[in-house]
């Protein structure tokens, strides 16, 4: 069915005169601002009617903006993935951006998504937020203005809001307990950087871990900042030096570097030194700390279809910290 000049008009709000004239290419005193409107809204019509009477007639759908940083990580990229299909199922569209590691980039995605109208923010926060940070004051005025936002992963200073983890500093006892069943005392860590949500949480784990199995806490087999491979290894090296016999890697990338370190020195595993890694392969051959990605994702889409339903009652924000589990290989 052909678009009518009175249909544009009615949906632009102006006189059928107005939008002859601008889509004719015709002089007109009409602002830039009114004939980017009207032209936009005829594309948006001409399509609609060109699609035909199913998708006009088909149910509005929500639509989650998803920004998260590292388009690197094969985890991330498994959970996003998930996480857009599981929506999907649920009736919703999530549009993910994936920002790097940099705070200006996932500020600027973050308002262009809240610019072109999405229902919910489902986000995981870049490693260099500090607390009095821009974005932060970018995602307290979304809030303002009625969009929902869940954390996942990574938790964000005052910001309060739905937050979905894995329960990092279990991760984190869960290691030390079953290295020192293993007979080992000399047991180190090596993590990401500790304005990491996550790195802090499973440091924190670690030494109460040596705590609770009464170990003393060393800052010698302690090792944090690690971002690549190459500093897992060096990492790795140093701990090796300073009388470990065991390792807790708390990233897939500390994980690696430490396996780059006993490759290279032909170091045995585990009969030299003990490991254990964290969200490695399935066909790993070293023991290793698994979140459950999908399980996170079902739940993030789930607190905010529940955070978009219209309700009479205020729901206060909740945090919920899923259990990981130690895998043998």
């Amino acid at each position: 069915m052909k678009i009518k000049v009175k249909d544009i008009a009615k949906a632009a709000g102006v006189s059928t005169t107005a939008v002859s004239l601008v889509l004719n290419g015709r002089p007109n005193r009409l602002s830039e601002t009114t004939k980017e409107k009207i032209k936009r809204i005829a594309t948006e019509l001409a399509f609609q009617s060109a699609c035909g009477d199913d998708l006009l007639n088909a149910p509005d759908q929500h639509t989650i903006g998803l920004v998260v940083p590292d388009n690197q990580d094969p985890y991330m990229l498994d959970m996003i993935r998930y996480l857009q299909t599981y929506a999907f199922s649920k009736g919703c569209i999530a549009f993910a951006c994936m920002t790097g590691t940099g705070v200006a980039y996932s500020r600027a995605a973050v308002s262009a998504l809240a610019r072109k109208g999405v229902d919910g923010l489902i986000y995981l926060p870049p490693q260099e937020l500090e607390k009095e940070d821009h974005l932060i004051k970018t995602l307290k005025t979304l809030q303002d203005q009625g969009i929902p936002i869940v954390l996942l992963d990574c938790a964000v200073y005052s910001l309060f809001c739905d937050f979905v983890s894995s329960d990092n500093k279990y991760a984190g006892r869960l290691a030390v307990d079953a290295l020192h069943r293993q007979g080992h005392t000399k047991i180190g860590c090596i993590t990401g950087p500790l304005t990491l949500y996550t790195a802090k949480m499973r440091l924190q784990g670690y030494r109460d871990g040596l705590s609770r199995n009464k170990l003393p806490i060393e800052s010698a087999l302690i090792q944090t900042g690690i971002r690549t491979e190459d500093e897992g290894c060096i990492a790795a090296k140093t701990l090796w030096q300073n009388g470990c016999t065991a390792i807790f890697a708390a990233s897939p990338t500390a994980a690696m570097g430490v396996l780059q370190f006993t490759q290279e020195n032909n170091i045995a595993l585990p009969s030299e030194l003990s490991v254990i890694g964290y969200d490695l392969p399935k066909t790993s051959d070293i023991p290793f700390i698994r979140q459950d990605m999908h399980h996170m994702a079902e739940l993030a889409v789930d607190l905010m279809l529940e955070r978009l339903e219209p309700s009479d009652d205020a729901i206060p924000p909740r945090n919920f910290y899923l259990t990981p589990e130690l895998i043998e290989p």
